[in-house]
């Protein structure tokens, strides 16, 4: 466990070889703004376990494995989190009893599998598979590249809308018949794999080149 608890303290931890869970807390002692952020960078993979509970930002980095979370963990971001596993996964908040609670997500890995237990904000993504699943709404603030399969499920009939322009998908599927309206913005074409209209859906896509369905 790594804890800091005075007011900006960061906690940079840029040189670990830790193989077992990892947990991090940033406790600000006064109520203020200044948030004090934490930064890992892992020689293998990383796992969360336990509680994390980060006020600020989080940069997480697995040199050379995976970034996951332990069953029942609990990892909460109150600003961007920024996590990269480049040529291995991202999978968070899959399993019974998790925890997951973003400000934003920017994710690099060659899969990122998430599952967030309030709206989802994604800053970036660069991937080849996307599974993302939000218990409210899904919207961007950055660039979401994923050169396979985008598979996008919003929670509590809340909007999908990832409308930066240079967004770039390769096929997107839109899962959970509680999902109301969709907005998608291609740079070029877009290829929908599927979507669940057990619901009337709402749907906008834009594209300069082809939109297959």
């Amino acid at each position: 466990s790594f804890v800091s608890t005075g007011d900006s303290s960061d906690l940079v931890l840029n040189q670990l070889a830790v193989t077992g869970a990892i947990d991090v807390t940033t406790d600000d002692v006064t109520v203020d703004a200044d948030f004090a952020d934490v930064t890992l960078v892992n020689a293998t993979g990383i796992q969360f376990a336990n509680t994390s509970n980060v006020e600020g930002a989080l940069t997480a980095t697995a040199s050379t494995g995976d970034i996951t979370d332990a069953t029942g963990a609990s990892l909460t971001v109150t600003g961007l989190a920024t996590l990269t596993a480049s040529g291995n996964t991202i999978t968070l908040g899959d399993q019974g009893g998790d925890t997951t609670n973003f400000g934003s997500l920017d994710v690099t890995a060659t899969t990122v599998s998430i599952t967030e237990d309030s709206a989802t904000v994604l800053a970036g993504v660069s991937a080849t598979t996307l599974n993302l699943t939000s218990a409210a709404g899904i919207t961007d603030t950055g660039t979401v590249s994923v050169s396979g399969t985008a598979t996008l499920q919003s929670g509590g009939a809340s909007a999908i809308a990832l409308d930066v322009g240079t967004n770039n998908f390769g096929t997107v599927v839109i899962g959970g018949s509680t999902t109301t309206n969709v907005t998608l913005v291609d740079a070029d074409g877009i290829i929908l794999g599927g979507m669940d209209r057990s619901e009337e859906h709402t749907s906008e896509l834009q594209s300069p080149c082809n939109l297959v369905c």
